[in-house]
């Protein structure tokens, strides 16, 4: 059993099973096990880490053979964002996503990557990793959302969890230029190696449409049925 001291408690790190059941088709294997996440030094990478082992074996007479290196490489597991859109229609529609997350698994990788920052336009907003939600506006022309350029270009009200939850609440009324408006924002995780991964996401806003329906008034219907 290998094990590290943080804080100044033992915990268990890796353990390493040996078969050597001279009887056994098995004889002489290893079965290595990593409990917990390893730190990794190269951040922004999935780096190897090697973990030299070494192995010798003894025969019946207590010779002892040549003390050789077992080598294990443990590759870093990143963080994975996935690129997603939101797609909803003015007037307090909303819709949520989870970009940390694809087909029921959880894509944040071994060493708990979490939802860092947001970048709108060239503006770059850090997300508090051991806070809760955070909630910007949004505006179609990608200005800041604490000093818009035009307040009228309002979207709608982004909400960002850590976790890698993101929801998406629009405006009552959007300025369109057409059917729809969009826009692109990048979401980036960070993990406790400090590997990161930044991927874009697209928000849309649908213009709400209006039917009118209009009837035969009654005096023409009945000169036409006549």
């Amino acid at each position: 059993m290998g094990v590290a001291s943080v804080n100044g408690q033992q915990l268990d790190i890796l353990s390493i099973q040996i078969n050597n059941d001279l009887t056994s088709s098995d004889f002489g294997k290893f079965d290595f096990e990593l409990i917990r996440a390893i730190d990794h030094p190269i951040a922004d990478a999935a780096d190897i880490l090697s973990i030299n082992l070494p192995v010798f074996v003894q025969d019946m007479d207590g010779d002892d053979s040549a003390t050789k290196n077992l080598v294990v490489n443990v590759v870093d597991d990143v963080p994975e964002v996935v690129s997603k859109s939101i797609s909803v229609v003015e007037g307090d529609d909303q819709a949520s996503i989870n970009v940390l997350r694809q087909s029921g698994q959880d894509t944040d990788g071994a060493d708990d990557g979490l939802l860092t920052q947001i970048t709108i336009g060239t503006t770059n907003l850090t997300i508090d990793p051991d806070g809760g939600f955070q909630s910007f506006n949004l505006y179609s022309d990608g200005s800041d959302p604490a000093n818009p350029t035009d307040p009228s270009l309002l979207m709608g009200v982004l909400e960002v969890h850590p976790d890698g939850r993101i929801r998406f609440t629009a405006a009552d009324d959007v300025q369109q230029g057409g059917d729809a408006v969009s826009i692109d924002i990048s979401v980036t995780a960070t993990d406790s190696d400090d590997d990161t991964d930044t991927k874009p996401i697209t928000i849309t806003v649908d213009d709400i449409t209006s039917q009118i329906t209009l009837s035969e008034p009654a005096a023409v219907r009945m000169q036409a049925e006549r």
